[in-house]
């Protein structure tokens, strides 16, 4: 079998895109995922001070689905919790975030391993003493995260790969500072928006890249990403017919992964 040949990771999609139908109908919404091939979700969690999870309905607008229930949902239907957006992991809210990750679960590295993402803003890459500011933040959380068993990620935008430049991004001066186990869920989207190619930049960083995020393309990244652990399907926000939207993106997606093979 040639390197070609191997499998490819599952492919999963962000919750976020379709928090609305979610609100409505948790169950129904993700046995449509489902039903339309994806093998994983991605929450967006803010815990809440009951301990409820309102990842999938951010802003609290609605009631919130508890992780318990969101595991048991996803048991049902058949799907896996890929990745989890979150705040930071501090020591005040460490016990609670990992417990939150940790009841839906993932497949990521095992149920014991949930993988914790965060992300930042460009004020955080202003000069490079904030970026070893939060170069430190990141390796306390990956520490406090390892304890139980948890690795932390980076989800990137565009600002850090258009400073200092596209050919030394500030993305990767971060990571060279950091713990290495922190790892980068690497959005391919945000980077082309920015005009960037985003291949150079994975392939640099290739062994910390453990996720890649996009809308309709990855293949070219996850050529060269080759311990990337999942594919996620991260549409942001469509304001119209979202599921229809989600579908259209996981016809694309596999049609793309088909024609790599």
């Amino acid at each position: 079998m040639t390197d070609a040949a191997a499998p490819q990771p599952p492919l999963g999609l962000g919750l976020f895109t379709i928090r609305g139908p979610l609100a409505e109908d948790l169950r129904g919404t993700l046995a449509e995922v489902a039903e339309m091939g994806f093998e994983g979700v991605e929450p967006i969690s803010v815990t809440g001070a009951d301990g409820h999870m309102i990842d999938l309905l951010p802003g609290g607008a609605v009631p919130a689905a508890a992780p318990s229930e969101v595991r048991r949902v996803l048991d049902d239907v058949g799907l896996v919790a890929a990745s989890m957006h979150a705040p930071l992991v501090t020591r005040e809210n460490a016990n609670a975030l990992l417990d939150e990750a940790e009841t839906p679960g993932t497949d990521l590295l095992g149920p014991s391993a949930p993988q914790v993402v965060h992300g930042f803003g460009p004020e955080t890459f202003g000069s490079p003493d904030d970026v070893r500011r939060l170069a430190d933040v990141l390796s306390s959380a990956a520490e406090l995260a390892g304890e139980r068993g948890a690795r932390i990620g980076y989800h990137n935008h565009d600002f850090e790969v258009t400073q200092p430049s596209p050919e030394r991004t500030a993305l990767e001066e971060l990571l060279e500072l950091t713990d290495p186990r922190v790892f980068v869920e690497f959005d391919v989207t945000w980077v082309e928006r920015a005009g960037v190619d985003p291949v150079p930049i994975v392939e640099r960083i290739q062994d910390r890249v453990l996720v890649l995020h996009g809308r309709e393309s990855l293949a070219d990244a996850a050529r060269v990403a080759p311990d990337t652990r999942w594919h996620i399907a991260d549409l942001g926000t469509v304001e119209h017919s979202p599921m229809d939207v989600a579908r259209r993106s996981y016809d694309m997606l596999t049609s793309e992964r088909r024609a790599s093979l």
